[in-house]
């Protein structure tokens, strides 16, 4: 025979064999984006020092996935193992390599950035940045029941200013980063009153308030005509309870009462200690 398929048609088929790939370290790939909540298929690769596919890797391995970010209401990242179930990252998983490669499904539940890496034990994705998978996770559609109030101190002083913030969130906690919703805050004690509320189209919604009497206060809202129910006072129950302590020092009395009066009846005036602005001194 005079000819031949290897390229150099001599009658001698020339075939090249080449070294075996030793797996080195673990790749992770997917998309680069994510909305909370949703999946993606992202894939984990033996690779050789070179950085070629190992073929060799291949079985039932224990893989555990790391990087991911619980959300603020405790929903943990996870990945699907060979039989479908999910899997928290941190927890080791079994997952069915085929040539060196291997696929789950992954969830993510917290905005902002993260890099997903990939371990079996003895070899893994940390040594190199290109190894991991870097995701950024955005958030979902809001959730008018998981609203958040925060207030700008949880004490202050009479004559301060205070501010509320009313944020939109996701149902897994996460903030969103747009406007347009129904907000309300009101406010009852000492400085009882209902604050004009700001749509920032953010995400944020504020209102402020002078603290012009000692005592204490208790703001609340509502979003889209749901009560908030998570605040940031310590005790996270959608009322932010506030401390207002008395700082004025009166410079003089003032007397409120009718401006007509019959003889011989009587009227109940008022006495108050005020100072230069009109505040009232509480400690008078």
């Amino acid at each position: 025979i005079l000819y031949d398929t290897d390229g150099v048609s001599d009658g001698i088929y020339n075939e090249l064999v080449q070294a075996a790939v030793v797996p080195h370290h673990l790749e992770v790939t997917g998309g680069a984006s994510q909305v909370a909540g949703s999946s993606q298929q992202i894939t984990i690769s033996a690779k050789g020092v070179g950085g070629n596919t190992s073929p060799s890797y291949r079985g039932i391995k224990s893989v555990t996935l790391s990087g991911g970010l619980t959300s603020i209401k405790g929903h943990a990242p996870t990945c699907t193992d060979r039989n479908g179930v999910a899997i928290s990252m941190g927890s080791a998983m079994s997952l069915s390599f085929t040539n060196g490669v291997a696929s789950c499904t992954m969830v993510l539940y917290r905005t902002g950035a993260q890099s997903i890496d990939a371990t079996d034990g003895s070899i893994s994705s940390f040594g190199d940045p290109n190894w991991d998978l870097d995701v950024t996770v955005s958030a979902t559609s809001v959730d008018n029941a998981s609203a958040y109030l925060s207030g700008s101190a949880t004490s202050v002083n009479t004559k301060d200013n205070v501010t509320a913030t009313v944020y939109g969130r996701d149902q897994y906690g996460n903030n969103v980063s747009s406007g347009g919703a129904t907000v309300t805050v009101t406010v009852s004690g000492t400085n009882a009153q209902t604050l004009t509320v700001t749509d920032q189209s953010d995400g944020r919604y504020t209102g402020s308030y002078i603290a012009r009497n000692a005592g204490s206060d208790q703001i609340r809202g509502t979003f889209n005509g749901v009560t908030i129910t998570a605040d940031n006072d310590g005790v996270s129950d959608g009322v932010f309870n506030l401390s207002v302590a008395d700082t004025i020092t009166a410079t003089h009395l003032e007397v409120k009462g009718a401006a007509t009066q019959i003889a011989g009846r009587f009227q109940t005036i008022t006495i108050q200690a005020l100072d230069d602005e009109g505040y009232r001194d509480f400690g008078y």
